[in-house]
C-alpha cells in the first residue's frame, strides 16, 4: 500500500481567527470534543513584546475568561498558558502571527500559572507567575506536551520492531522467489501472501522507506501504462502474474520474484541509514487504516488475488505495532485514547479474521452486505478513533531539546 500523507490539525483550544481590534474580538471556543460556542468578550488583555511575555498578566478568577492575546512584535509567536511547572497546558495558540490579536477562552482551575511565549528560531520566555482563586473548574483539560527525547525514544523502540519484522520479510521473499523460480506456483501463491501481509505490517515505516516503497509495493495508479508501464514493479506487478493466468507460466515470474527480492533485501540493508521523523509514528498510527480504507476497501490494488481483506488485517498489525510504540507517552496524556484505539483494533481484527480460512479470504465482491457494512464502518470508525494521536503527541515547534 502507497503511503498518502493527509495531516489533520486537531486544536485543543480555540481561538478567533483573523487580526482584530481588542474591542472587536469575538472568540470562537473549540473543544476538545469538537464544537464550537460563541464567547464572551475578552476579559483581559496579554501583549507580547520584543522584551516581554504576556505584559498586563493579571491574575483573573477560576472559570471561563476569556483573554486578549497581542502579538505587537514583527514575529509569529506559540503561545501558551502553562501551569506552575511550566510543562502542563491549559490553552495555546499554535500560531499567532506579526502585529495579530487573537481571542483565547480558557477554562481555568484555582492554581499557579504563567504564559510561555515561543518564536519560531526556538528562544522561549516566560511571563510572571499569577496564582488564581476561585470555585473549582470540571471541564478543563491540561495536557503536557511531547518531548523530543520521549519521542525519540518511542521510535527508537519501533524501528527495532521493524527491523525485526524486515528480517523476517526477507526470508519470505527468498521463499517466494525459489517457488517462482522452481514453477512451484501453488507454493508461490501461499509464498506472495504471507511476504505481502508481513510488509503491510510495517505501514507506519513507509514514509522512512522512500522509493523503496515504490519498488516493493507500487500500485499501477497513475502510471502512464497501469499495469505495462516498466515502472510498476513488485508485489502487485507479481501478483498480476500469479494470478494472470498464461504470464505465470513464463520467465517474466522470475524475473519480477528476483527483482522483488533483491528490493526487500536492499532495504534491509539501507534501513539503519534511513531516518524516521519524530512524530512519524504518532502520524502514522492514524493514516495507515485511512489508507486502507482508500485504496484496500475499494479494491484498487487488487491485481487478481482478491485478498484485500488480508491486507487491512495485517495493515490493523501495522497499527497495532506503532501504537505499542507510543502507548507509553498516550498512558500518561489520554488513557482513555489508549483504551479506545486497542479495544477498537482488536474488534476489527476479530471481524477481519472471520472473513478467511487459511490462505482463501473472501474477495471484496463476495462479501455480504451486512459483513460489508460491519467491516466499512469499523475501519472508519477506527480511524476517527485514532485521528487525535497525531495532535496529542505532536512535538511543539521551538521544542527546547528537538
Amino acid at each position: 500500500m502507497p503511503f498518502v500523507r493527509r495531516r489533520r490539525t486537531f486544536q485543543w483550544v480555540a481561538v478567533a481567527a483573523g487580526a482584530l481590534g481588542a474591542a472587536a474580538i469575538a472568540a470562537i471556543v473549540v473543544t476538545r470534543g469538537g464544537g464550537t460556542s460563541a464567547a464572551a468578550p475578552p476579559s483581559t488583555t496579554v501583549e507580547i513584546s520584543t522584551n516581554t511575555c504576556a505584559r498586563g498578566w493579571r491574575a483573573p478568577r477560576s472559570g471561563h475568561p476569556t483573554v486578549s492575546v497581542v502579538n505587537a512584535t514583527a514575529q509569529t509567536y506559540d503561545v501558551s498558558l502553562v501551569g506552575a511547572d511550566q510543562r502542563t497546558v491549559y490553552a495555546e495558540i499554535e500560531v499567532l502571527a506579526a502585529h495579530t490579536t487573537r481571542g483565547l477562552r480558557i477554562a481555568l482551575p484555582p492554581g499557579r500559572y504563567s504564559w510561555r511565549c515561543g518564536r519560531a528560531d526556538g528562544t522561549v520566555s516566560f511571563s510572571a507567575v499569577v496564582r488564581v482563586t476561585g470555585r473549582p473548574v470540571t471541564d478543563a483539560h491540561p495536557f503536557v506536551p511531547v518531548t523530543y527525547t520521549e519521542l525519540a525514544a518511542a521510535t527508537t523502540t519501533y524501528r527495532a520492531s521493524v527491523s525485526r519484522a524486515m528480517g523476517v520479510l526477507a526470508q519470505q521473499t527468498d521463499t517466494l522467489r525459489a517457488d517462482v523460480d522452481a514453477g512451484r506456483l501453488d507454493a508461490a501463491r501461499h509464498d506472495w501472501l504471507v511476504a505481502h501481509m508481513q510488509y503491510e505490517r510495517l505501514g507506519a515505516a513507509y514514509g522512512t522507506f522512500g522509493a523503496y516503497d515504490a519498488e516493493i509495493n507500487g500500485r499501477a495508479d497513475g502510471l502512464p501504462r497501469g499495469v505495462d508501464d516498466p515502472q510498476f514493479q513488485g508485489f502487485h506487478e507479481l501478483e498480476l502474474d500469479l494470478w494472470g493466468g498464461a504470464s505465470s507460466e513464463s520467465s517474466r515470474a522470475a524475473a519480477v520474484a528476483d527483482q522483488l527480492d533483491h528490493s526487500v533485501h536492499a532495504l534491509v540493508a539501507a534501513f539503519p541509514r534511513l531516518q524516521t521523523g519524530p512524530n512519524d509514528v504518532s502520524l502514522r498510527t492514524h493514516e495507515i487504516l485511512e489508507n486502507s480504507l482508500q485504496f484496500e476497501l475499494t479494491g484498487d490494488t487488487d491485481e487478481g488475488s482478491h485478498t484485500n481483506l488480508a491486507t487491512v488485517r495485517a495493515n490493523v498489525d501495522g497499527t497495532q505495532l506503532a501504537l505499542s510504540a507510543i502507548a507509553p507517552l498516550l498512558r500518561t496524556r489520554d488513557p482513555a485514547l489508549l483504551a479506545r484505539a486497542t479495544s477498537g483494533l482488536r474488534e476489527l481484527a476479530a471481524l477481519l479474521d472471520a472473513q478467511h480460512v487459511g490462505d482463501v479470504w473472501t474477495p471484496l465482491s463476495d462479501l455480504s452486505r451486512a459483513d460489508r457494512e460491519r467491516i466499512d464502518a469499523a475501519v472508519s470508525g477506527l480511524v476517527e478513533q485514532l485521528s487525535p494521536i497525531p495532535d496529542v503527541l505532536e512535538l511543539p515547534r521551538g521544542s527546547d531539546d528537538s
